[in-house]
């Protein structure tokens, strides 16, 4: 597969990825202001139980961006440090082959 169809595709998927996520707490959002006042019936409230429900999944989605976005601001800047240590290793054995 081509390099350049490969990126294409995978900002593609990305680009799906974050619109999928972006419409489900938009409308989840819209779902609970909806429904904000509505008839409660009590502990068996259908639409309390939905409501729990959407929040346990923004809470996950909300964690796991977390800990995506700390591995990557700490895993980014340690691998570029291991990448110019290791260009200038070679760097230098490369001229002292010369």
């Amino acid at each position: 597969m081509n390099p350049l169809q490969h990126k294409t595709k995978a900002k593609l998927v990305a680009a799906i990825l974050v619109f999928y996520l972006l419409a489900f707490f938009t409308l989840s959002l819209a779902y609970e202001v909806k429904e904000a006042h509505h008839p409660c019936q009590g502990d068996q409230c259908p639409i309390c139980h939905q409501i729990q429900n959407l929040e346990r999944i923004k809470e996950q989605f909300s964690f796991s961006l977390g800990n995506v976005s700390i591995f990557s601001g700490l895993f980014c800047p340690f691998s570029q440090l291991l990448c110019k240590k290791q260009l200038t290793i070679l760097q230098k054995h490369w001229f002292s082959f010369m």
